[in-house]
């Protein structure tokens, strides 16, 4: 930043001082170093210029150097005008230093530069190549002149082979017409041949004395598999299996001695054809020979089999399993006349085949049931296929039979119906099994009922007799509290730390005696309840019960997810009880957790809205899942949960009473999930506020 203050300060006497500021003399100096900048500004831009339009030019960069010396040179004597009212003679300095620098630079390229451009050549060496050049035009010039009479000959000579060449194509004009109408016959000939062999739907193949293919149709490539180009001039054993080439060659031989023109469709024993993809396939043979050019030419037509052999096997197939089913397979026609019938038509009705052939259907069918079957044989004559569950048929011996029967109508190929056929299958065992199992069912259910009105009056008697004894057990419990109390209170001072122990055993005893006889009459209570359902919304009931448990979450940290929950049409204090039992559990078996994590939800299970009580507990063993649900089964010890091992049980007979059930699923140590379904349960809140507003009943 110094050097550049220093570069532009005037500090010093401008050079008009020097010329004591006369007009004359500065204006003389300031308009003619202004004329020299500007002509030394145009230079360059004309070097530019030449530059940029000769691009051909030898050691064009000298310009630019020449170029740049010049631009420094007209702005040294624009600084001379600055100066002289601006005494910047730094920067007059370092501008003039510039242009030193482009001029030694410039005068130091051009020494060596000298000699080249004296190398370049000349006027005169240019002259002497252009006179060169203009020898060797005129030297082309003649030749092209010679070129040129050359092809005038050869264009003369040309003219009068075509004027012979064209006699003798007029002649030959005349020839060629004489034959094109039989040759235009010929060709409509072959191509109608040619057609009739492509179309063909049946293999077409032709072949030589030496038994070599000469003509492959589009049917013998699609029956081979194999391409006419393929085909062509391969041996026609190619085409034989392997076990029938030996006596196909000496057949071919033996029908061109024979001197017979044809042998028909059929004639030639089964034959095999043999595919490119190395598949047999059956085929139909004709054979016939003709003479073509004093060459013996034989075609052979073949047919594939294929579907015929299939056809025949389906029939055979179709016939072997009417004659084996124990069905009654019977056709008979329009009027009802019996045209087959098969063994197991036999073993049911008892007539033979040569018995029954010929004979009305009338025969097997009761008087009393004929109207109906004539009615089933014009439903099926109008097209219409009958089926009967359930019908009455008669034996040769006069005995009757149920059977199932299907009636369907038999069309032939262009679909017109001619004939009916029938399908019995004999019910008579099954129906009297279907009585007897019906008596038996009835006879079940009586006993049923009787065992049922039985267990009701025993159940009653039990759940009496439980509360009757859980009641009783009331007051001896009372008294042993009460006694041992007072023991503590007046006597506990004299007694022995042992004794204290075992008082406190005792007061501890008889504490969870009567929890358990409380959860006693809460169960037997719960027999004799009956049920007040009404639509429950489940969500309410959980918070409710939740609030309750405030207590036991006092100093824990304890994280509910309440998820949204269906109502259930139900009884709200049962449910009430069970939502108690399953969320105490949970939460008191999440104790040993630093965070305990209980989640209430509901989910879709096999089609059934399943509410479940997840927790991360301590869990148990799946081993002993069967007792969870058992009066008194604990499956952990009471000095480490308490507990009367009822809950559960009470649970469980509330939710049965619901139609419902209860399981649980659990892993030791990872917590546990109770899933309860409900026998009603709602889907969605609308429904219940459409319930609660009598939509739903």
């Amino acid at each position: 930043m110094e050097f550049l203050k220093r570069l532009i300060s005037s500090d010093f006497l401008p050079h008009g001082t020097c010329y004591l500021w006369d007009p004359n003399i500065v204006w003389l100096h300031v308009i003619s170093d202004s004329l020299i900048t500007l002509a030394y500004y145009s230079i360059p831009l004309a070097l530019v210029y030449l530059v940029r339009k000769r691009r051909d030019l030898p050691f064009n960069w000298i310009f630019w150097m020449f170029g740049l010396f010049i631009l420094g040179c007209g702005t040294t004597h624009l600084m001379e005008v600055w100066t002289v009212w601006h005494g910047t003679y730094l920067l007059s300095g370092v501008v003039k230093a510039f242009t030193a620098a482009v001029s030694v630079v410039t005068a130091v390229m051009l020494v060596p530069l000298v000699p080249k451009a004296i190398a370049l050549p000349g006027p005169g060496h240019l002259q002497a190549i252009n006179q060169a050049l203009k020898h060797q035009a005129g030297e082309r010039a003649q030749r092209e002149q010679e070129l040129i009479q050359l092809t005038e000959e050869l264009e003369l000579r040309i003219q009068n082979r075509t004027a012979e060449l064209r006699s003798i194509n007029h002649s030959l004009q005349k020839e060629i017409a004489l034959g094109a109408e039989s040759q235009q016959a010929l060709r409509a000939s072959q191509a109608r041949l040619s057609s009739v062999i492509e179309s063909a739907t049946d293999a077409i193949v032709a072949i030589d004395e030496e038994q070599r293919i000469v003509l492959f149709n589009v049917a013998a490539e699609k029956m081979f598999a194999c391409s006419a180009k393929e085909a062509m001039g391969r041996p026609l054993s190619g085409f034989i299996p392997e076990r029938f080439r030996a006596s196909h060659a000496e057949y071919i031989d033996r029908f061109g001695e024979t001197g017979a023109t044809n042998r028909t469709m059929g004639a030639i024993d089964e034959l095999w054809g043999l595919r490119a993809d190395g598949t047999e396939v059956p085929i139909e043979a004709s054979i016939s020979q003709t003479e073509a050019a004093e060459r013996k030419l034989f075609t052979i037509i073949l047919r594939d089999m294929t579907e015929r052999k299939q056809a025949e096997a389906r029939n055979v197939l179709l016939a072997t399993i009417v004659e084996s089913s124990g069905d009654a397979i019977v056709s008979k026609d329009l009027s009802g006349t019996i045209l087959s019938w098969n063994t197991g038509a036999q073993q049911i009705y008892g007539y033979t085949e040569a018995e029954i052939l010929g004979k009305s259907v009338n025969l097997i069918v009761p008087p009393d049931r004929r109207d109906e079957s004539n009615r089933a044989l014009l439903e099926v004559a109008q097209g219409r296929m009958v089926t009967r569950d359930e019908t009455i048929r008669v034996r040769k011996d006069g005995t009757l039979l149920t059977v199932s029967l299907i009636l369907s109508p038999m069309r032939n190929p262009e679909g017109q119906i001619i004939g009916i056929s029938s399908i019995a299958h004999d019910i008579t065992a099954r129906k009297a099994a279907e009585r007897q199992v019906r008596d038996l069912n009835l006879q079940l259910e009586r006993r049923v009922r009787e065992r049922t009105v039985d267990l009701e009056a025993v159940n009653k008697e039990l759940e009496a007799f439980t509360y009757s004894v859980s009641h009783d057990l009331r007051a001896p419990l009372r008294h042993i509290a009460g006694f041992s109390k007072m023991l503590a209170e007046e006597c506990g001072a004299s007694l022995q730390p042992g004794g204290l122990h075992y008082l406190q055993r005792i007061l501890d005893g008889t504490r969870r005696m009567g929890m358990l006889v409380d959860d006693l009459l809460n169960l037997a209570r719960i027999g004799r309840h009956q049920l007040r359902l009404q639509v429950t919304e489940l969500h309410s009931v959980v918070k409710d019960v939740i609030a309750e448990l405030t207590p036991d979450m006092e100093g824990r940290e304890v994280e509910w997810k309440i998820r949204n929950l269906p109502h259930v049409e139900g009884d709200p204090a049962l449910l009430r009880v069970v939502f108690q039992n399953l969320l105490s559990n949970a939460l008191k078996y999440t104790r040993p957790r630093a965070k305990a994590v209980i989640e209430v939800g509901c989910e879709k299970m096999a089609g059934e809205q399943v509410v479940y009580v997840r927790d991360n507990g301590v869990g148990f063993n799946m081993i002993y899942a069967d007792k969870l649900f058992g009066v008194f089964e604990r499956l952990h010890r009471s000095e480490d949960f308490e507990g009367s091992g009822v809950g559960l049980a009470t649970a469980q007979r509330i939710v049965q009473k619901h139609g419902g059930r209860i399981w649980a699923q659990a892993e030791l140590d990872k917590g546990a999930t109770f899933y309860v379904s409900f026998g009603k349960a709602r889907d969605t809140q609308a429904e219940s506020e459409a319930a609660m507003a009598g939509d739903i009943s």
